[in-house]
């Protein structure tokens, strides 16, 4: 009898172990409580939401629990209120875990800029905006809306065509652009916004005046100055004055990031610098915007992809040797080695920082980052 008990014990333990396994402190790196969570997002305004047994709650930056476990799902702090949901309504806490704003939501946003968007359970489940206090101060009357972001939000409303309400933006005081005039649009940057006069583009300014003419097939977000657009099935880069400064003449590209672009031609692709000058081979099979000054790039080899890093001018600073990898932030990145389903952390040259034990990890966010091991999860901090 005893015989045939032992196996079954060794193994009981050695499960209860592996569940209870937790980061171990190095040099670099501190753990953040214990690895105790079934699920988490990273920290936010100094908490951290956590799930446990089904529910949500909140710990601080020293890993304890700062606001029980009890929400069906929650949104990470945002300007001191976090978005929680009771009983299927959504509403606001604040840092004690104290309600604030009364569950009565079908749907929440964080707040930004004194706002936050608010899909009402009652109005035709239309949006509209409300303040800290919970008072509605643009009252429900829009299809969608995003968060407010330099002033502005995007919202959606007015005429319902094929592909959905038009776009306008709206301004805090509840004023809008125009009325729903657009066919698409999309959010801010730089000043600027991209919108749509049926079947082509242009940008306007966060005064609603058209600064670049309705001439552009497409485009994506204006980045360091340049904002890529679409001609004759084709992209190039233009100013912040609509000026071509890169011909159009790739497949496909992305944002200007840290001085460089990603470029695509014939399904595969390569980086350029702003001077339209291609600092690498157009040869990867994947590849990935630059941070922290290296920028991620996979190659095919032996009919498997390989991952490695680049630098800012285009030079292979990590060899492609990893089965899986993520962006840089803070200085670091999470990569997972070929023939292994573990996750290590290396620095920006490429050198093995922690021991490989991670089922997962996320990128570094504040100093924090959010990991995984035999499906609990914790966090670790840069020291």
């Amino acid at each position: 009898m005893k015989l045939k008990l032992l196996p079954i014990l060794i193994f009981t333990l050695m499960t209860l172990c592996a569940c209870n396994a937790t980061f171990t402190e190095n040099e670099l790196f501190a753990p953040v409580g214990e690895a105790v969570w079934d699920d988490a997002e990273n920290f936010s305004e100094g908490f951290a939401a956590v799930k446990k047994d089904g529910l949500w709650g909140f710990v601080d930056e020293n890993g304890e629990i700062a606001i029980e476990p009890q929400f069906e799902s929650v949104w990470s702090f945002k300007e001191g209120l976090a978005a929680v949901q009771i009983d299927g309504l959504w509403g606001y806490i604040d840092t004690t875990g104290d309600v604030v704003i009364e569950p009565k939501y079908k749907l929440t946003w964080g707040f930004s800029e004194g706002l936050a968007a608010v899909q009402s359970a009652e109005i035709y489940n239309l949006y509209g905006y409300i303040n800290t206090k919970g008072e509605m101060v643009i009252e429900p009357q829009f299809n969608y809306a995003k968060s407010f972001k330099n002033g502005t939000a995007l919202v959606q409303g007015g005429e319902l065509i094929s592909t959905g309400h038009k776009y306008s933006f709206v301004r805090p005081d509840g004023t809008l652009f125009n009325d729903f005039e657009w066919y698409g649009a999309e959010e801010f940057s730089e000043g600027l916004a991209e919108v749509f006069k049926t079947y082509e583009s242009g940008f306007v300014d966060t005064d609603g005046n058209i600064v670049i003419d309705y001439v552009l097939d497409d485009a994506k977000e204006f980045s360091e100055g340049l904002a890529a657009y679409q001609a004759d099935s084709v992209w190039g880069y233009i100013d912040n004055e609509g000026n071509t400064v890169i011909e159009p003449k790739y497949e496909a590209v992305e944002s200007f990031a840290e001085g460089i672009a990603v470029v695509q031609s014939e399904y595969l692709y390569g980086f350029i610098n702003k001077n339209g000058e291609e600092i690498t081979e157009i040869k990867y099979k994947y590849a990935y915007s630059s941070k922290n000054g290296r920028a991620r790039v996979g190659v095919l080899k032996m009919l498997v992809t390989s991952f490695g890093y680049i630098d800012g001018e285009g030079n292979e600073i990590i060899e492609a040797q990893y089965a899986e990898a993520k962006d840089f932030s803070e200085g670091f990145a999470a990569v997972c080695k070929q023939n292994k389903n573990e996750w290590n952390i290396i620095d920006l040259e490429g050198k093995d920082v922690t021991d490989s034990i991670f089922d997962e990890i996320s990128a570094f966010k504040n100093g924090y980052a959010v990991y995984e091991i035999n499906g609990k999860h914790g966090f670790i901090k840069i020291k």
